[in-house]
């Protein structure tokens, strides 16, 4: 069905209804005006199609049922985001079990006040060199610790000193890990610590994240293994 400025009704209907959905309430109502406006471009074409040319009927079945393919897509889409609603309400209640548990997880910060630090990482295989920053809760670089590329999870014990050989103050400090491959290019990511979870929160996409005791974030899915 063509309107008065040459678009096709149906074509609109379908981009909406393949467009990725934010709102599936709008799509619902756009498909209701678009299905009136193409109700009552056909009428008027029946009304005034010329007797001796008269339209092919089979014209006007093949658009509802394009139409009605369609707005079965739209009503799908709004009942997966229901579910997934659902699933993330759901989710975010079972996360309150988890709050207070010790766990292991690429959060990258901890604490010093209580003993020296261990962390975890694992390289690329591709990395020749590698090595972990600390920095203090301001961002300034403390120590770097030359670490070994070898494949699997490796664990690595800080003394808590800088690198002139002091002991640092006691309080939170972030550890990431810094590989290197053979022409030079570099890869930062955090460092696998053990914290505890003392705050859960949604993210703007739904999931479930996690603020740690030394203030890191980590999501529930990036969750290693936890402690009682």
């Amino acid at each position: 069905m063509v309107n008065a400025t040459g678009n096709t009704i149906f074509g609109g209907l379908q981009s909406a209804a393949t467009a990725p959905k934010t709102a599936a309430q709008a799509d619902a109502e756009k498909t209701s005006k678009d299905y009136d406006n193409f109700l009552k471009l056909m009428t008027a074409q029946m009304k005034n199609q010329d007797p001796l040319q008269p339209l092919d009927s089979t014209q006007f079945v093949t658009q509802l049922a394009q139409f009605s393919a369609v707005e079965q897509q739209v009503k799908m889409n709004g009942n997966l985001e229901k579910v997934i609603s659902g699933l993330n309400v759901n989710q975010f209640e079972d996360s309150l079990s988890y709050l207070g548990k010790t766990v292991s997880s690429p959060a990258g910060k901890v604490l010093t006040d209580v003993e020296p630090v261990k962390f975890s990482y694992k390289t690329d295989a591709s990395s020749v060199s590698a090595e972990a920053i600390i920095t203090d809760a301001f961002g300034s670089p403390v120590r770097r610790l030359p670490i070994n590329t070898a494949s699997g999870l490796t664990q690595i014990t800080w003394d808590l000193q800088d690198d002139a050989g002091s002991e640092v103050n006691p309080g939170a400090y972030n550890i990431q890990i810094v590989e290197r491959n053979a022409n030079g290019e570099s890869v930062t990511s955090p460092a696998i610590v053990t914290s505890k979870l003392t705050e859960a929160r949604k993210d703007n996409d739904g999931s479930v994240v996690f603020k740690t005791d030394a203030g890191g974030l980590v999501k529930l899915t990036e969750i290693l293994g936890i402690q009682e």
